[in-house]
């Protein structure tokens, strides 16, 4: 819409549009191109705007999709240590059952994942042992300690026992409470077998010698 001015010695021009969803602009100016020239200016700068805000969020984009992938190649990182160690790793939930569990605890076990799944601490440890674990897993819960580490035994899935040395922590929620522990087992069967052997050893020595003396003062 074009408005000629009267009682102007040099008339002046007003425009009125709307375009869109551009808020209503007014522009004065002392003849029509200049009202042109304005226009231009300003679908300029709606288009330099429009243009920025799309980089924005083209830039934006781009960012995240940089932090899912640096994301994705941790947690692959971190699932190729937990499947790899060499010793067993697992996570257990409060209540004792195995969350998630390694290649080497199910070798360690006699299990496959799916089977140490729907069991937990108490149907794999020896009965004798079990009631320190349950203690000590308990004041872990609780707060007491930031760690605790005990070896026991092992039933295995064959019902041969094993010697284990377990080590815990516990992860917390954003609430503060244990929402897992963090298990590492270590079969320590051997290192318990060749103990046993040099104490075995040493009796029988402390034992032969024992019996020489009695010998000499004969």
């Amino acid at each position: 819409l074009v408005v000629r001015l009267p009682g102007e010695s040099d008339l002046r021009s007003i425009a009125i549009r709307r375009l869109a969803d551009l808020p209503l602009v007014v522009v004065v100016s002392r003849d029509e191109q200049a009202l042109l020239q304005g226009w231009r200016e300003a679908v300029y700068y709606r288009a330099v705007l429009v243009a920025g805000g799309l980089l924005l969020l083209i830039a934006l984009g781009i960012a995240l999709v940089r932090e899912s992938i640096q994301r994705q190649k941790a947690e692959a990182r971190d699932r190729a240590t937990f499947e790899r160690a060499a010793m067993g790793m697992a996570h257990a939930g409060p209540d004792g059952r195995w969350l998630r569990v390694n290649r080497r605890l199910c070798e360690i076990t006699g299990y496959s994942p799916e089977e140490l799944q729907r069991l937990s601490f108490r149907e794999l440890t020896h009965s004798e042992d079990y009631p320190l674990d349950q203690t000590l897993y308990g004041r872990l819960l609780a707060g007491d300690v930031e760690s605790c580490s005990s070896e026991k035994r092992f039933v295995r899935k064959d019902g041969t026992v094993l010697w284990v040395n377990v080590m815990r922590s516990v992860v917390h929620d954003h609430r503060g409470r244990p929402e897992y522990a963090v298990v590492v087992v270590e079969d320590v069967s051997e290192r318990r077998a060749f103990e046993q052997s040099l104490r075995e050893s040493e009796a029988r020595l402390n034992q032969a010698q024992g019996i020489a003396r009695v010998g000499s003062w004969e």
